[in-house]
């Protein structure tokens, strides 16, 4: 486990391996968006859960190389949602 802050204001918190972030972790960005799950060299690749505007869009499902991958679910403030193949 270890932490990291970087030049433009983001923070990554979690496993490393070889310098890079692998394993889980939580990483947020400047904006204040927030992507919590699994990492692989520095990428976003397995399952993980976004937000963003402090939680009023999120996505929840699976990742390849930092690409929304396979089944996830999207879900705004207002209630509406989208779950299915990305």
């Amino acid at each position: 486990m270890g932490r990291a802050s970087y030049h433009d204001g983001t923070i990554y918190q979690g496993e490393f391996s070889n310098d890079k972030t692998n394993g889980q972790g939580l990483f947020i960005d400047n904006s204040g968006s927030v992507y919590e799950g699994e990492w692989l060299d520095d990428a976003q690749h397995g399952v993980g859960r976004e937000e963003w505007q402090g939680g009023e869009i999120t996505f929840e499902g699976t990742y390849a190389y930092s690409k929304k991958n396979g089944r996830g679910r999207f879900e705004w403030a207002d209630g509406s949602y989208y779950d299915g193949e990305m």
